[in-house]
């Protein structure tokens, strides 16, 4: 996975499974805010973002906005496999933690 920060609709997220000879293009309907950081958990299959509104879960190829948390900048996410739950930092909020289902 490859991500590009800045305000360009066209190419966000691009995904490559032939370790970088073709790409292709996830941005899909992501709004066109800067994306911080992509996180792939492989135990669950689950792409997530964390960009300027909150994060953002790929799924049939869209994109859907968990609703669990506030309109905030997500600047990092990390997934703890030993205790199965997302730590979410934000710019503004602190961190938050939740459990993947």
């Amino acid at each position: 996975f490859l991500t590009f920060g800045g305000y360009n609709s066209v190419r966000k997220i691009l995904m490559s499974a032939d370790n970088g000879e073709t790409w292709q293009n996830l941005t899909l309907n992501l709004p066109n805010v800067p994306v911080y950081k992509i996180l792939y958990i492989s135990e669950y299959d689950k792409l997530l973002i964390g960009n300027l509104y909150g994060i953002y879960e790929y799924e049939n190829r869209e994109w859907g906005k968990i609703e669990a948390l506030p309109v905030v900048a997500v600047t990092n996410l990390q997934y703890s496999k030993a205790n199965n739950s997302l730590y979410i930092a934000t710019y503004g909020r602190g961190i938050w933690k939740c459990k993947i289902k």
